[in-house]
């Protein structure tokens, strides 16, 4: 689908009828949910994407959340608890697992502050209220473009630099989820490991960032097998190819997959019978049992603030203060 999704076809153009409707509701749903949005006493941040797929989102919102509380801003992110069991908002901390809590909430808790509160619930007004309740200075909405219902701050979307926006149609003809000119509600974007200019005009500010990974130098020598349920899963493999691992085996599952042990146990069997490294992302890692960490290799994610986008944060910020 991500292949159809990259050039204007004859497929994608047959699509454009059904797309041209779901732009349609899109933009209609979106402007329906910002009448009588909530205005938060915090400064809000909305991260997110106009098209469907990884981009980056969590990273970055790790970041923007590990700077600001090095300034000594009191930050709390909201979650979108996608596959989350957990209903009622509740500040979360490890001792919620990642059926309650989802897996990208998981994956935040294992790398953020202790004191940057995460906030999981379905409604995520009440989150927002929750972490004004408990002093946030700063609320970080993740994944939170669309999430029109709660008034921003500052609205950055996330766009990846190789696959950007696609055909720059909107589902099912192209990526997507809704006009490409809802990105007049964003105030700047961030494009992730930049590969060519932008394909699509932006007016305003846009900073590029890089991400990195991080593993266990031991892996420089070995053959890998890697897996993972991500949105583009090549994103992962190709980031590992760039370090120069030497990566043998593959095996990608659907976006937010549950492991169950089987499947771990064959992925381990296979990769034995290979004499393969098996490697994983941290955001698939806490969807594993425990049991079977010692036979697989995590993968970290690093991403770091240019010196122009924390100042770009920081002028955001106060004004926002001294008007308050």
């Amino acid at each position: 689908m991500l292949k159809h999704w990259s050039k204007k076809t004859s497929l994608s153009r047959s699509l454009l009828p059904i797309s041209w409707l779901y732009g349609a509701v899109s933009k209609l749903n979106i402007l329906l949910r910002s009448r009588n949005a909530y205005q938060s006493s915090s400064f809000v941040i909305s991260v997110g994407n106009i098209n469907v797929g990884g981009t980056g989102k969590t990273p970055l919102t790790i970041a923007l959340a590990t700077y600001l509380h090095s300034q000594g801003k009191k930050v709390a992110i909201i979650g979108h608890a996608y596959k989350a069991e957990l209903e009622n908002a509740e500040v979360v901390d490890s001792g919620f697992n990642v059926g309650q809590i989802g897996d990208e909430a998981t994956q935040m808790l294992k790398v953020l502050n202790h004191d940057i509160m995460l906030v999981i619930g379905k409604n995520r007004i009440d989150g927002v209220k929750l972490a004004e309740e408990k002093g946030a200075d700063v609320i970080i909405l993740d994944d939170g473009f669309t999430a029109t219902y709660i008034k921003r701050d500052l609205n950055v979307v996330v766009v990846d630099g190789k696959v950007q926006l696609g055909n720059q149609y909107v589902m099912p003809a192209g990526p997507l989820r809704e006009p490409i000119s809802g990105l007049k509600r964003s105030d700047c974007l961030v494009v992730l490991n930049r590969q060519r200019n932008l394909d699509f005009a932006y007016d305003d500010d846009a900073f590029y960032l890089k991400t990195n990974i991080k593993f266990d130098k031991s892996l420089a020598t070995k053959s890998l097998f890697a897996f993972c349920g991500l949105g583009i899963p090549s994103k992962f493999y190709n980031s590992l190819n760039k370090e120069g691992l030497c990566l043998q085996e593959t095996k990608s599952f659907a976006d937010h997959h549950k492991y169950t042990n089987i499947e771990i146990e064959s992925l381990i069997a296979k990769a034995q019978k290979k004499n393969l490294r098996l490697v994983t992302t941290l955001k698939d890692l806490v969807k594993i049992d425990k049991s079977y960490y010692s036979k697989i290799n995590v993968i970290l994610l690093d991403l770091e603030l240019t010196k122009g986008f924390k100042q770009f944060l920081d002028k955001k910020i106060s004004r926002f203060d001294n008007k308050n």
